[in-house]
């Protein structure tokens, strides 16, 4: 039997992955397909020379430095929620008080107010008081009043234009010769706004054609 032969004879001494052929053996050549009939299970698989691997004990160091990264950041984004839960009830309680404050201050000028009205009706049930001082005395307390809820931003509705339905309720129209239609000839009742939010429409007279 010539070396040729040999070579290309499968066995323990056969070449792995070369071929015999006119031109003798092909060391780049793929070898025999292997079935996983073929693979002993209790044998380690042979390497694959193409890719690099990893020893066991760098795969658990690696393994490792992804846990304690993951802890930290857990633990980061579980510092960052408790941080949020304190600043709402922080805000929360900034408003509270804010509003208490505000709500403080208000009652108490609306005192001074009671006050007034008070002295007012007094004045007005002596015999010796006229009308006019009655009418000039709630004149004031009126005056006082609307100074208070406009410093705290409550501001009347003008009326003194033409018909606005976001502003005004139109109670009636009116024919009215002389005066543009929309026009708004009396009012029944003032409204209110506080900012842009309208806590009361003007109820008014519209003049309007037949």
């Amino acid at each position: 039997m010539t070396d040729e032969h040999a070579h290309s004879r499968s066995g323990p001494g056969a070449t792995t992955g070369a071929r015999a052929g006119a031109h003798g053996i092909q060391p780049h050549a793929p070898g025999p397909e292997v079935r996983p009939t073929d693979v002993d299970p209790t044998q380690p698989l042979p390497l694959d020379p193409t890719l690099e691997y990893v020893a066991k004990a760098d795969h658990e160091a690696v393994v490792e430095q992804l846990t304690t990264e993951r802890e930290a950041m857990k633990g980061d984004l579980q510092r960052i929620a408790a941080d949020f839960e304190n600043y709402k009830r922080r805000a929360l309680q900034a408003r509270e008080q804010a509003s208490a404050a505000a709500e403080t201050k208000l009652l108490g000028e609306l005192l001074t107010v009671i006050d007034d009205t008070e002295r007012a009706i007094e004045h007005a049930a002596k015999p010796e008081t006229a009308k006019e001082a009655v009418v000039d005395g709630l004149g004031t307390v009126r005056s006082r009043i609307e100074g208070i809820v406009t410093s705290h931003g409550l501001e009347r509705i003008d009326t003194s234009g033409h018909f606005d339905a976001h502003l005004h309720e139109a109670m009636m129209v009116q024919p009215t010769e002389g005066v543009e239609d929309g026009q708004i000839i009396q009012v029944f009742q003032s409204g209110w706004k506080l900012g842009d939010r309208v806590l009361r429409h003007a109820r008014v007279i519209v003049a309007g054609g037949e």
